[in-house]
């Protein structure tokens, strides 16, 4: 197989990673998502960002000083806005998870009274 073959396979392969990018962004942007979809597609941008990471690797090595500076500026955009989603993402997910506020009423330390509340409530 030659290098423009291989070359061509890779950019193939990168072409349905972003694709596969896109899609999880936008699912992850749906308002409408539960805790448990932002979690799954979460996970998932990530797997999909390592692999293609290690696709855009791949392809750096086949190009040449100045078509690789110009792809790595393309990649880096990629890269970015997927972990700016992806931190985003599990901000939501801590956000709405409910939490324990423990306080001690009086002087007994049996009189510790533990109240769960709710993030959504305190707004």
């Amino acid at each position: 197989m030659s290098t423009t073959e291989k070359l061509s396979i890779l950019k193939r392969k990168r072409t349905t990673l972003r694709t596969a990018i896109t899609k999880l962004s936008t699912k992850l942007n749906d308002p409408n998502s539960t805790q448990a979809d932002i979690e799954f597609n979460a996970e998932r941008l990530q797997i999909k960002l390592n692999e293609l990471t290690l696709a855009d690797d791949e392809i750096h090595d086949f190009l040449n000083d100045q078509k690789y500076s110009e792809d790595i500026i393309e990649c880096e955009k990629y890269s970015e806005n997927a972990h700016l989603l992806l931190f985003n993402s599990k901000k939501k997910v801590i956000q709405a998870r409910p939490f324990c506020l423990a306080s001690r009423i009086g002087s007994s330390p049996h009189q510790t009274a533990y109240i769960t509340l709710h993030r959504k409530m305190l707004r």
